[in-house]
Formats: C-alpha cells, structure tokens, sequence
C-alpha cells in the first residue's frame, strides 16, 4: 500500500492519518492492508468531510496541487493489531481533487435570498414609477407652455386689434376739435374741453387754435 511492506494478516487493521496541521492527526480511512491504492484514494475522496478539510488545508496554503492537479497530503499509515500499534510510516498521498462542493443551503441563507428578491423586486418597481412619473410631469409642463404660448398670442392680437380701431377715431376727433365755432370781436370763440372716446382730453386752447 503507497509502497509500504505493511504486515498482513487477518487480525491487522490499517489506519491512514492525516498530517496536514499540528495536533493529533485525524484518522480519515480505515481497512484491511489488502486494499489498493486507487480504493483507498477513492474511498478519501467519496468522504464530503474529508474533501472539506483538504479544500481547507488548500485554501490556508498548507497544501500545494502541482502542474498536473494532484494534491500530495502528507499523512501516516498505521498498522495496528489487538489495539498495539505494530507498524507506522510517514508517506504521501497523491490526490487529485474533487470539485468544491457546494454548501448546503440553510434555512437562513434562504431566507437572505428571499429577502434580496423582494428588495430587487421593489426597487425595479420604485424606478418604473419615477420614470413614469418624470414622463407626466414633462408632458404636462410641455402642454402648459403651449397653453401659455396661445394665450399670450391671443392677447397681443385682440390688444393689435383694439389699437387698430381706435387710431381712426382719434383721428377723426382731433379734426373736428381743430375747427373754430365762431368769434367774439373778431377773435375765434374757444371750446370747454372734451374727451375722445379713446380717453385722450383735448384743452379748450388747442380747440380754438
């Protein structure tokens, strides 16, 4: 096994343990010595919780996967019979990893998830109803400047029109207020004063002139 000279026999069971980091060494597998190297390679990475604690060991930079993707854990193999320990060596392991597995959702990390999906979900409908609502507003301002726009042309025409009908008749008035009514010795008699009809007062001076 792992090129080890192991003693055989039916009473003799083989411990592998793991000497990644300081402390006791876990057992990660145990069998008979007959076993092949490629079943007990198998056998450590069918085990989630051994995967875990390489991926862990990897991740701390204990250990180094090489160009081709193999792990070598250093470990030791035990040989123990009636519970004394009748052989032990160090040696290491060839491994090639499995992929990360994927941690279990819990309730917690569903509830998260749930939770980001009804903040998504609200702010998605918070910037819809503000692009909506600034389309409104500039549609409204749009038609109430027309609304302006109309309302002021209306006002300078008829305000066009009402200087248009007025001009004539102050026209014709200041005429007629320039011609003499009679004499007094030889003098044009003057006129009171009046007022057009476009609010304009003529003097009695400028009547009799």
């Amino acid at each position: 096994m792992f090129g080890l000279k192991i003693p055989s026999g039916a009473d003799t069971v083989v411990q592998i343990r793991l000497t990644v980091s300081r402390g006791r060494p876990p057992v990660v597998w145990q069998g008979s010595p007959d076993h092949s190297d490629d079943a007990v390679t198998a056998d450590l990475l069918a085990k989630q919780n051994v995967a875990a604690y390489l991926w862990a060991a990897l991740n701390r930079g204990k250990l180094q996967e090489d160009d081709l993707g193999f792990a070598h854990i250093p470990a030791r193999v035990v040989a123990m019979r009636h519970g004394e320990i009748v052989f032990a060596e160090r040696v290491s392991i060839p491994l090639m990893m499995p992929p990360r597995a994927s941690p279990t959702p819990t309730p917690d990390d569903q509830a998260q998830r749930d939770m980001l999906t009804m903040v998504e979900t609200a702010l998605s409908t918070m910037q819809r109803h503000a692009s909506e609502a600034i389309a409104q507003v500039s549609i409204a301002s749009i038609n109430a400047l027309r609304e302006i726009n109309a309302a002021q042309a209306a006002s300078m025409e008829r305000a066009q029109q009402t200087l248009e009908r007025i001009g004539p008749v102050c026209g014709r008035e200041q005429d007629a207020g320039s011609m003499p009514l009679g004499s007094v010795e030889g003098r044009p008699l003057g006129r009171p004063p009046r007022q057009t009809s476009c609010g304009v007062v003529i003097p009695s001076s400028r009547l009799c002139r």
